[in-house]
């Protein structure tokens, strides 16, 4: 007779659902975005490749170690999700209260050559409506998400932090790997300009592979003659999720590693 298949548990069930409803919300999300990079597929396939697995549990103190190490902290954006923004701030507020004062904040959200705008911005010499319009904000941007970054920008104004753009100027237009060697070429020119401060960056999450972004800052560093040794903190690792889930892991674990200074 041939072998029945084993009945799913109604853990296996539930997984199967969250997959499929995952699925069709990516599909509908890539129907309804333009992708005008022709390497895109490429690009992408790097990044799930960084973030399909992971070595064990990590705490708190393993992440706090590493950034004391680093000269750069790159944290992942998933930018429509607002718990993204309130975990960059705090990642800020764990260093800024247990270390020192002694960082600054780049941000993928504003281009650098909006760098006036944001100065007057912090200083409160314009409101905050009046930096939106003139950023182009919302036209850069799928959706209107500034709410969502306004807890970072209270806390940089709070803190009196130097914050600075770092997006390339038209970035729609512009492939991803140069816009990770333009934002790259920003931080070695932070880090050179504020030799004694820790950069705290915020970037899309597909950024953060490691020949993306970080392949492109030891580059620029190495010309440049510096060494700038970084932490890699991701933020939507759905395959790490799916892992997680399929052990009975993700209630008990907030935190994993999935390389050398990378989480």
């Amino acid at each position: 007779m041939p072998r029945k298949d084993a009945t799913p548990t109604p853990r296996q069930e539930l997984l199967a659902i969250e997959k499929r409803i995952y699925n069709q919300n990516r599909l509908t999300i890539m129907d309804s975005t333009e992708v005008q990079d022709k390497h895109f597929k490429k690009y992408y396939a790097a990044y799930r490749h960084a973030i399909k697995n992971f070595t064990g549990r990590a705490t708190d103190a393993d992440i706090e170690k590493d950034i004391a190490a680093s000269r750069i902290v790159l944290v992942g954006d998933y930018h429509t999700l607002d718990q993204s923004q309130r975990s960059f701030v705090r990642v800020l507020r764990s260093y800024f209260r247990n270390v020192d004062k002694e960082i600054v904040v780049a941000l993928e959200t504003v281009q650098s050559n909006h760098q006036k705008f944001l100065d007057a911005f912090m200083q409160d010499k314009i409101e905050a409506a009046d930096f939106v319009k003139k950023i182009g904000f919302k036209q850069s941007w799928f959706f209107d998400l500034w709410e969502n970054y306004t807890i970072i920008f209270d806390f940089l104004h709070y803190h009196k932090i130097r914050v600075f753009g770092i997006e390339a100027t038209a970035h729609k237009k512009k492939p991803l790997l140069e816009r990770d060697g333009l934002m790259a070429r920003h931080l070695v020119q932070l880090a050179k300009r504020y030799p004694h401060k820790k950069i705290f960056v915020l970037v899309g999450d597909l950024h953060l592979a490691p020949e993306h972004l970080p392949g492109e800052v030891a580059r620029c560093a190495k010309k440049e003659g510096l060494s700038l040794p970084l932490v890699t903190l991701y933020q939507n690792s759905p395959y790490i999720y799916w892992k997680l889930s399929e052990k009975n892991m993700v209630d008990h674990t907030l935190i994993v590693k999935v390389a050398p200074r990378s989480y």
